[in-house]
């Protein structure tokens, strides 16, 4: 994989812009008057993250009795940096995808 990016990195004058849900998802994590809701909604706007944020709440490590189903809910379980942390990671992988 570090071979792939320092290859993708050597190969590129112009790197690739984040995808415009991450953006707006990291915006809305910068502001510390940031409400749940919005962040959902922004979310909730690229069907990747949505299955990804659903997955890793209800996946058998999180060991809820009960499925989550709303966005909101799986951002309360998991918590803020849990989906910054994903963001970074599905950013890098779709971009890394189109090369």
């Amino acid at each position: 994989m570090r071979d792939k990016v320092l290859a993708a990195l050597e190969n590129k004058t112009n790197l690739p812009a984040f995808p415009l849900t991450a953006q707006m998802v990291l915006a809305y994590l910068a502001n510390p008057k940031m409400n749940i809701a919005d962040l959902a909604n922004s979310i909730k706007t690229d069907q990747a993250y949505t299955a990804v944020i659903l997955r890793m709440v209800n996946s058998a490590g999180m060991g809820l009795a009960n499925s989550v189903t709303s966005v909101s809910h799986a951002i309360n379980y998991l918590g803020l940096l849990e989906i910054r942390k994903m963001v970074y990671a599905l950013s890098a992988r779709s971009i890394f995808d189109q090369s």
